[in-house]
């Protein structure tokens, strides 16, 4: 976001533009059956038995109906998200989409902001690819290297009865 607010206050984009731009981001979105089926989370069969389910109700969010039915874990469905996330158009190319500006202007005015953004220090180097996107940058979680064969690993503490209650 910090990307379009850039270029609102320089004048390069009004704010129908921006959200023009936005709203052309999210209608570009995969659907998330389309990318269950991709990662073989689901069926072909069970993406449409979902959609029948969710035409039939009150438009209940496909992750949600795919777990109420037992098709998709909550895990399954924020990895979907994150991944649908990531496909999402730059904001750069969904202003270039709605004809804000070519795509040529575009990358030179995403290059006048990381310029601007590494000069006083806005934004850290890796999260200003992401901020054209719209979106949060989340970190990666990073997992321990295996045990070597043969090696016990050592029993994790016990967790303290707050998290334990709080399901963390």
């Amino acid at each position: 976001m910090k990307f379009g607010l850039y270029l609102l206050r320089r004048n390069i984009i009004t704010a129908e533009q921006l959200v023009a731009a936005l709203e052309k981001q999210q209608e570009d979105l995969p659907p998330l059956g389309q990318l269950a089926i991709e990662t073989g989370r689901m069926s072909v069969r069970d993406v449409f038995r979902t959609l029948r389910v969710q035409a039939e109700t009150a438009k209940e969010p496909f992750g949600k109906l795919a777990i109420g039915m037992g098709l998709l874990s909550r895990a399954d469905v924020a990895e979907l998200l994150l991944l649908q996330s990531d496909r999402r158009a730059t904001l750069d190319k969904a202003l270039a989409a709605i004809g804000a500006f070519t795509p040529r202007e575009g990358a030179e005015h995403l290059d006048a902001f990381r310029r601007e953004c590494e000069r006083c220090g806005a934004l850290p180097a890796v999260a200003i690819s992401r901020s054209v996107a719209a979106t949060a940058v989340l970190p990666r979680p990073v997992m321990p290297p295996p045990e070597p064969a043969g090696v016990v690993p050592a029993a994790a503490p016990a967790a303290e009865p707050e998290l334990a209650a709080a399901g963390v």
